[in-house]
């Protein structure tokens, strides 16, 4: 009897490949302006599992149960990962599940999405369409702060007494259809894409808006040039408007002994004009590691220099300038009300060193300060400061 529980357990694995672990990641965290000052911290244990059922037909499923403090709350989350049910068929494959989603220019959306996407491969590029769901997703993963209501939802505390009010994210639906070639003329690495969003969310002033964009990049020796633009039209409170959003860069691969880039990128995302419309991302990637601002209304440059210092330490630090383009959209820090100051906020510097030690470990600090003195918004705001220790051990 015993022999024949075995054989029940291993036969399935006989047939198929399977990969399975559990990681452990912890960040540390302390901010502040001036002298006042906050921690954060989050622990998430990370399983993961993956398997393939013959040649066309993949499995992959993880998620994370963390413990988190951050605003002064503590809360104990877990939510489903990556969590994708894969099939090819030559060139054809479609993928069903909570997959990722990235726009041609990544600040318009990131993530993980639930829903389905279509690929098929030809011999001038990869098509794809694809449909998502938002309101599964943990609100603060998601990252989706489009509204005032949405914004609002994004920092009220986890309650589990409330808990479908108080966990899930802005309920929206996502649609794209795009294109993609990395070898155009055998230099051209072109994406483009059609996405739009439509709001699902009980309240009387939806924002529903679609993204025409393409990014292209050329590789020229040492040298990458790259260059993106996004064209949005949105409606909100009966209004309907044109937003834009666009971003410019070059990376250069130093002649060094060990390998080491020098890269430069400026974005741009209209504020309300006259003529334009802000410029909304569906999902909020922070441009700064201390500012951490938006791109509405926000012009930001990087001059970023990243080195592998030896084969188990690397490291990179990071001079960004943020200006913004109008005096009366963007009012958050260092400028609390419309119309305050000039328009340059100021300048950020952070770097991050990187340690890995042994294949299962890693360690990452990371430190940088914020400089409204560098600016003519507000010179007399205090300076923001990051401090960040992170941890990342594979126990399995």
């Amino acid at each position: 009897m015993k022999r024949i529980v075995f054989l029940l357990l291993i036969f399935p694995a006989c047939l198929w490949g399977y990969d399975f672990g559990i990681n452990l990641n912890q960040d540390l965290g302390f901010e502040g302006i001036g002298s006042e000052s906050e921690a954060d911290y989050t622990a998430a244990l990370v399983p993961y599992f993956s398997t393939s059922f013959g040649d066309s037909t993949n499995l992959y499923i993880s998620a994370w149960i963390k413990a988190v403090y951050e605003y002064e709350e503590f809360a104990c989350i877990g939510e489903l990962l990556h969590t994708e049910f894969s099939w090819r068929s030559n060139d054809f494959k479609i993928r069903v599940g909570r997959i990722p989603y990235t726009a041609p220019l990544d600040f318009i959306v990131e993530g993980f999405f639930d829903g389905v996407q279509a690929l098929y491969d030809t011999k001038i590029g990869t098509f794809y369409i694809g449909g998502w769901y938002t309101g599964l997703l943990y609100k603060r993963t998601a990252n989706i702060t489009m509204t005032p209501e949405d914004y609002i939802s994004y920092y009220t505390a986890l309650d589990y007494g409330n808990f479908a009010d108080t966990y899930f994210a802005s309920r929206r639906i996502l649609l794209a259809a795009g294109w993609e070639n990395p070898a155009i003329a055998d230099m051209v690495r072109l994406k483009t894409s059609v996405l739009g969003q439509f709001d699902l969310n009980d309240t009387d002033l939806p924002y529903d808006s679609m993204y025409i964009t393409a990014k292209a990049a050329i590789p020229i020796k040492r040298f990458v040039v790259s260059a993106g633009g996004c064209m949005q039209f949105a409606k909100f409170n009966n209004e309907t408007g044109v937003g834009l959003a666009g971003e410019l860069g070059g990376a250069f691969v130093l002649p060094s002994s060990f390998y080491s880039r020098l890269s430069l990128i400026g974005r741009f995302g209209s504020g309300k004009t006259d003529s334009l419309y802000p410029f909304v991302p569906i999902t909020v990637k922070p441009q700064g590691n201390v500012l951490q601002a938006g791109l509405s209304g926000i012009s930001a440059f990087f001059l970023d220099y990243t080195a592998q210092l030896h084969p188990t330490v690397s490291a990179g630090l990071t001079a960004s300038y943020f200006i913004r383009g109008d005096e009366g959209y963007y009012a958050v820090y260092p400028v609390m009300n419309p119309g305050d100051g000039g328009q340059a906020l100021g300048c950020e510097f952070f770097g991050r060193t990187v340690w890995s030690p042994f294949t299962d470990l890693s360690l990452s600090l990371g430190a940088g300060i914020f400089l409204p003195s560098l600016g003519n918004a507000n010179k007399k705001a205090g300076t923001e400061w990051r401090l960040e220790l992170g941890v990342i051990l594979v126990l399995y």
